[in-house]
């Protein structure tokens, strides 16, 4: 009977830790060259770059950047980096 009240305890405790997410770290991303971290759903724009890097459920990091746009007919404006992600991108102007 012991044992069985002990495997009841540990069933208890396995699922409300496993099952139910109780004790679960929010999960996170990194961005080494800026030593940043950012919640998962979140996304962080690095200072003085053109990128936006999103952090998604799983705590993967996902990089969006600039398309490349063609030069033909135009000229091709620079990238602002004093303005946020997309509105930093290069344009093309005729």
């Amino acid at each position: 009977m012991k044992y069985f009240h002990l495997s009841i305890l540990i069933f208890g405790i396995f699922y409300i830790t496993c099952v139910t997410g109780a004790g679960r770290v929010p999960l996170r991303c990194f961005d080494a060259p800026t030593q940043h971290y950012w919640n998962a759903g979140t996304s962080y724009n690095p200072i003085g770059q053109c990128v936006s890097l999103q952090c998604n459920s799983r705590g993967q990091r996902v990089q969006l950047s600039c398309p490349i746009i063609s030069t033909e007919g135009c000229r091709k404006q620079p990238v602002n980096l004093r303005k946020p992600y997309p509105q930093c991108c290069p344009t093309c102007r005729k």
